[in-house]
């Protein structure tokens, strides 16, 4: 009678081998009007304001900085003079100070902010990255941040995680090299509109609502008769 919930394809192929009925894969979503803001419209943090003025392209990524995030890749970004990179998130381990990531004098690490200021934060990105290893535990991964960056009509650069490689507005690379082409390109795609309309489409297709109207219908279909 239990439904189950997998916010993966992995992780609903390794449920489905244990049961016939019951399950759905659903992915995580996004709060649409809380993300989708226009940078014009409000005031910059203080601390992004001297990044910005160097004029650099904000190359930007939140969320956990830990073992599966690839620092090599991030310390490429850093050596190409055109990035300004800011990092905002937790550190879950000492893999980011062991990276000497931060000895770069364009890599800007701001720490942990409130979900309540976070999307104040990512509207002074140029590009959302999701610079996620590929192993056991991303593979696992349905990102919020891809549909956070969407929403805030951030061009999204990932390696080619399965949940990233759904959405067509996802920039997917396969190698560092890749990952480095695709940022350029990304760099293109920011004031294009039919780009523009890819990312609105795939946020507004995984916004909570919609997510929480499919599980309401498995609920509806499994108990109300």
């Amino acid at each position: 009678d239990i439904i189950v919930i997998a916010t993966s394809d992995k992780l609903y192929n390794q449920a489905r081998k244990y049961r016939a009925e019951n399950i759905a894969m659903i992915n995580n979503g996004v709060d649409y009007d809380f993300w989708h803001i226009d940078r014009r419209n409000i005031e910059c943090p203080e601390e992004l304001k001297p990044i910005l003025a160097q004029n650099k392209i904000v190359v930007g990524y939140h969320g956990a900085l830990a073992k599966w995030i690839d620092y090599d890749l991030l310390i490429e970004i850093a050596k190409d003079g055109r990035y300004a990179l800011v990092l905002i998130g937790y550190e879950h381990d000492e893999n980011l100070k062991k990276s000497k990531l931060l000895n770069y004098d364009n890599v800007y690490y701001l720490g942990a902010k409130s979900y309540h200021v976070l999307n104040k934060y990512a509207a002074f990105y140029d590009v959302g990255i999701l610079p996620f290893e590929i192993n056991d535990i991303t593979l696992s991964v349905s990102p919020v941040k891809i549909f956070e960056y969407m929403a805030e009509g951030k061009p999204v650069v990932s390696y080619a995680l399965p949940e990233c490689l759904k959405y067509e507005s996802c920039l997917c690379a396969y190698s560092k090299e890749e990952f480095m082409r695709k940022l350029e390109q990304a760099v293109q795609l920011r004031d294009d509109s039919d780009y523009q309309k890819k990312l609105a489409k795939d946020a507004q297709d995984n916004t909570w609502v919609s997510v929480t109207l499919r599980t309401v219908d498995l609920v509806k279909q499994q108990y109300i008769k």
